[in-house]
């Protein structure tokens, strides 16, 4: 496909394929121009080209998923109508050739097929009418058992029934029954619950493994379907930004995207006041008020001399955890500043003692809202335990550290604290650990994480990784929707005490990240910057049903619940166990599911 205008971008960069690259499609220069009219400050009318797409160079592998992605307005569909044929020659440029073939865009046309979300096809006709009539269309000579049986098995594989119509799916249905060599599918996902478009994925995956060349636009992929995905062409307003594998795209979105800001989180050395142990007996008053027992030692409750109440810990002799856990928070938190991270605010060390100082969290642990005695409980809203979830979430950013990630160690419900406006601060950094790189005598190291958070892979391995911290979130995240889990429905998943308070798809995806999360297979585990993305969709989508329903409160008096709930999703989640103590300094945890 090759197009000239008499303008400036005359040009056409050939592109070398890429390393092990067997076939597929390969674009270079791909520009799209159009021509708007606009005024001047005189009310004088005149042309100017505006480049929609500029001289964007990839490839798409035969065998694999491509997805462009990026934010709105990025230029997505446009670029998979440019590769399609779909968009006018004059004002389109770029060369494209399929398995080392030159294609023009009739045969692109004639090659491909280009599914898209919004089409109309029949819509008096059922589910299975419709595709048996793509299926006599598209699939030739073949007899009509054959059809049946692969549109019988098209519609499972898409999660629809023979009768139901559900035009986004069947649309999609119609046009890969036949197993196109070169699809093109725009926002297949658009619409979808996650579970129907985790399914759409999956068939899309499955004809890619048979030898197409599949590309689609998508956009906030959940982290079950970036495990789908192979290859990703990440464009932002016009341009490319990078191409990359979906393992990759970690060290990408840190560097490009994600690196925390210095106002978010400084990396700079952090002044941590030494604080003489006469100035700590005279803040706790002689260790009057204690509040706890911990695995470091005792927890005692003062004020500074400034009037602010801190969490004073000193080391027990017996504790077992020593200089190095002190050393460590010590060298930790000197070096880290973050919103969802309890700061430390000074320490102790002379006569033998090892004593830390952070600010007095009001509203206590997590674990003592979810499971503490009655006087100590309190019953969370769903709003507020996805806003919990969330900030824990952002604290284990540290796994996209600058320089080198840490990787906590010891996740779990009670080294979550919650300050005066229920924000959550994760606390206790005296097991974490920088994490291991390639030739490190210490990538095998004594396991330290609490029993029922417990990563089995690292128990069994020693290894560290960065999955191991994101095995014990997702225990945590069952933990806050619900304080025991069993085969249910969800209205019937979900912690009593929000029952009726919550927006179902909310739910439902804070329950498929904590499912991929404790995956027993760490790969298929997402990374924190994933589960975060995860979470802030789930919390757009609760507070934007929230406001909603302020509104239909002012109009009506009705009691019912907040939201419809839907009840024909099934998911299979092996029990956890409550704990049987309710102590606020417990340390053992439920036990985790196992791994799926």
């Amino acid at each position: 496909m090759s197009h000239t205008n008499s303008d400036h971008r005359d040009t056409v960069i050939d592109i070398g394929k890429p390393v092990n690259f067997t076939g597929g499609l390969e674009f270079s220069s791909l520009t799209y121009t159009e021509t708007k009219k606009k005024e001047d400050v005189e009310g004088e009318w005149f042309k100017e080209e505006v480049d929609l797409l500029n001289r964007i160079t990839g490839y798409a592998p035969k065998g694999w998923i491509t997805a462009v992605m990026g934010p709105s307005g990025a230029g997505k569909s446009t670029l998979l109508d440019g590769l399609a044929g779909r968009i006018a020659s004059g004002s389109l440029k770029c060369r494209v050739s399929l398995d080392g073939k030159e294609m023009s865009p009739s045969l692109i046309k004639r090659t491909s097929a280009y599914i898209m979300q919004d089409d109309r096809l029949f819509p008096m006709l059922t589910v299975y009418e419709t595709l048996m009539f793509a299926a006599n269309f598209r699939l030739g000579p073949i007899s009509r058992a054959e059809k049946q049986e692969r549109v019988d098995k098209l519609i499972e594989q898409l999660g629809l029934s023979r009768s139901v119509w559900w035009r986004g799916r069947v649309t999609i249905g119609v046009d890969i029954i036949h197993g196109p060599s070169l699809p093109f599918l725009d926002e297949p996902t658009s619409g979808l619950d996650s579970t129907s478009a985790h399914s759409v994925i999956e068939k899309v995956h499955h004809i890619a493994r048979s030898g197409s060349t599949v590309i689609l636009t998508i956009h906030q992929p959940s982290s079950r379907i970036q495990l789908l995905l192979d290859h990703l062409i990440i464009l932002a307003r016009g341009q490319l930004m990078f191409q990359v594998s979906p393992k990759d795209v970690t060290h990408h979105v840190n560097v490009v995207i994600f690196l925390p800001s210095k106002d978010d989180m400084s990396i700079k050395s952090i002044s941590i006041e030494p604080f003489t142990l006469e100035y700590i007996e005279t803040i706790t008053e002689k260790y009057k008020t204690l509040i706890g027992e911990g695995g470091f030692g005792s927890v005692y409750r003062g004020t500074i001399l400034d009037g602010h109440e801190v969490v004073v810990k000193v080391r027990s002799a017996m504790s077992t955890q020593g200089t190095r856990e002190f050393e460590n928070e010590l060298n930790l938190l000197s070096k880290i500043r973050h919103e969802n991270l309890v700061p430390l605010l000074g320490y102790c060390s002379e006569k033998d003692q090892q004593i830390l100082v952070y600010p007095f969290m009001s509203n206590g642990f997590l674990q003592d809202r979810l499971y503490g005695e009655p006087a100590k409980r309190k019953i969370l809203d769903w709003p507020t335990r996805l806003s919990i979830a969330l900030g824990a979430a952002r604290g284990k950013f540290l796994h996209t550290f600058p320089g080198r990630s840490i990787i906590y160690r010891d996740v779990k419900s009670s080294n979550i604290l919650l300050d005066h406006s229920m924000c959550a601060k994760v606390a206790d950094f005296g097991f974490s650990k920088y994490a291991p790189q390639e030739g490190d005598s210490n990538a095998s190291l004594e396991v330290r994480e609490t029993a029922g958070y417990l990563d089995p892979g690292y128990y069994t391995t020693q290894q560290l990784s960065a999955k191991s911290d994101v095995f014990s979130f997702g225990v945590v995240l069952l933990e806050i929707a619900k304080s025991y889990f069993r085969e249910s429905r969800i209205d019937e998943i979900v912690d009593p005490g929000i029952k009726g308070g919550y927006h179902a798809e909310a739910m439902w995806r804070v329950t498929e990240v904590a499912l991929s999360c404790i995956e027993s297979y760490a790969a298929y585990r997402p990374c924190m910057i994933d589960i975060v993305r995860e979470l802030e969709d789930a919390l757009i989508i609760e507070n934007n049903a929230s406001e909603y329903m302020k509104s239909i409160d002012s109009l009506t008096t009705s009691n019912s619940n907040r939201f419809s709930l839907v009840l024909d999703k099934r998911i299979l989640i092996p029990p956890i166990s409550t704990p049987t103590e309710t102590s606020p300094t417990m340390t053992q945890a439920p036990s985790p599911p196992q791994p799926r």
